[in-house]
């Protein structure tokens, strides 16, 4: 709505003032200006309850800020990282434990396997900055995207899930190791640094052990019997997660073995061995062992006969081939036996050749009564006289020879005859000279398996009669 001044009449403006055609004042009655409202020039004043919530709301978010940034921190890959590196610095093998896992649960992870680890990163220092940087370029791996960095250290940075649904959750797993064992006999203690593993049950034997935590291990094959104690050993190095797994030992076992032969066993009706006092299985053409060749062990042999059992000398063993003397197959009570045979023979030979009866002897077999009867028929037909008086025997004992021949056991003695008065002449002699006779004689014997006796079957000359070990029989004793 237009004004007008009230002298001219002229138009003025809204809220102008002055006319400005005569400059006469605008008297004219304005609407009061509106009323404007500055909304917040003026704070109302919060309650008491508005203010406890307000600063509880504030309280909550910079806890909720906080915890974020520790969860954070408490998560964070490098941190790992550094206290996984710090461990390794001061070898401290309990932070080193608890920083580890694996994904093998069979494995335990406590200090002393770790110390294990620790000691062989320490004996090789450059292998520190190598598992480190590893560690640290699976976190970058990771940063720029990775889903599951490639690493052929036997540490590896493994995210799993998510910690209290929000951060990443990291882990350093360390990488389980297997080998193999095989060994080529039964009854084989496994030891891995002196603790028992296994014990093998064929001469074929092979067995996968682990997990095991990466680190350098002793592993021991050992086998003892009564005979001797055997011993194989390796240095097992699982460092490598690309390259040592599975890795297969060898401890296989060579002891000694031994052929044992003892002396008459070829004639024996049953040989049996022993060794170091025990009776050892064993078949004719196989070799006995394990054993020690040293000397410290010994072997001796038992030999059945029809007559009774005979034993050889006790001998050490100190070659692969041991021969078992038999200085006498009988035992001191046969031997004796046929000493006396050998001196009752003696006494019969003087008596029976001065008759000239064959009947006079008591212990010959039926081939030497043979020949006995032939020889008094001729001394009979021709004439032919014997005399002289059986004195006395003596016997080698280191003579005793035992053969088999069709089945019939002979034996040889080496013997000196003594007599006296020993002539032989014709019967239509007057004057007969005497002279005592020493006759050196190889007596053949066979044993009689019917009467279980042996008996004289022959006898020969022999060069000389020399004897150091030796028995004597004289007339009339027995």
């Amino acid at each position: 709505m237009n004004n007008f001044c009230k002298e001219c009449g002229h138009a003025l403006k809204e809220n102008a003032h002055f006319c400005p055609e005569c400059g006469t004042p605008n008297t004219v009655q304005q609407p009061p200006p509106k009323k404007t409202t500055f909304i917040g020039t003026k704070r109302k004043q919060l309650s008491k309850k508005q203010k406890i919530v307000s600063i509880s709301i504030a309280g909550v978010i910079i806890l909720l800020f906080s915890a974020y940034q520790v969860g954070a921190f408490i998560t964070d890959k490098d941190r790992l990282i550094g206290q996984f590196e710090e461990a390794l610095i001061e070898k401290d093998s309990n932070a080193m434990s608890d920083l580890l896992s694996t994904s093998d649960d069979r494995m335990e992870i406590n200090e002393d396997n770790t110390q294990r680890l620790i000691d062989r990163i320490e004996d090789n220092p450059s292998q520190q900055n190598y598992f480190v940087d590893a560690l640290k370029q699976q976190g970058e791996a990771y940063d720029e995207g990775a889903a599951s960095p490639m690493t052929n250290s036997v540490f590896s940075l493994e995210k799993k899930g998510k910690t209290a649904l929000i951060y990443d959750n990291y882990q350093i797993e360390v990488t389980p190791f297997f080998f193999e064992v095989g060994t080529n006999m039964s009854d084989v203690q496994i030891l891995l640094d002196g603790e028992e593993l296994a014990i093998s049950d064929s001469d074929t034997y092979s067995k996968e052990f682990g997990p095991l935590m990466p680190g350098t291990y002793h592993v021991t094959a050992t086998y003892q019997n009564d005979y001797t104690i055997l011993e194989n050993q390796a240095e097992l190095s699982l460092w490598e997660a690309s390259y040592d797994q599975n890795q297969l030992l060898d401890l296989s076992l060579y002891g000694e073995y031994v052929s044992l032969y003892s002396e008459y066993a070829d004639i024996a009706d049953s040989t049996a061995f022993f060794v170091n006092d025990h009776e050892i299985s064993m078949s004719e053409d196989e070799d006995f062992g394990p054993v020690s060749i040293d000397g410290s062990v010994e072997a001796y042999s038992t030999l059945s006969f029809p007559w009774g059992e005979a034993k050889s000398e006790v001998t050490p063993i100190n070659s692969t081939y041991l021969d078992l003397a038999v200085p006498n197959p009988f035992s001191e009570e046969v031997r004796t036996e046929i000493i006396n045979t050998i001196h009752s023979f003696g006494e019969e030979f003087a008596a029976a050749q001065r008759e000239r009866d064959v009947s006079l002897y008591t212990n010959i077999s039926s081939e030497y009564e043979e020949i006995a009867a032939e020889e008094f028929e001729y001394m009979n037909e021709y004439g032919n006289r014997w005399t002289g008086s059986y004195q006395k025997v003596i016997i080698d004992l280191d003579s005793f020879y035992l053969v088999k021949q069709d089945e019939q056991f002979i034996l040889d003695v080496n013997t000196q005859f003594h007599y006296a008065d020993v002539a032989s002449y014709d019967e239509d002699d007057d004057d007969i000279e005497t002279e005592d006779e020493i006759t050196d004689l190889s007596v053949e014997l066979i044993y009689d398996n019917e009467n279980e006796a042996w008996l004289i079957n022959d006898y020969s000359s022999i060069w000389a009669f020399e004897a150091s070990n030796t028995e004597e029989r004289t007339a009339e004793e027995q």
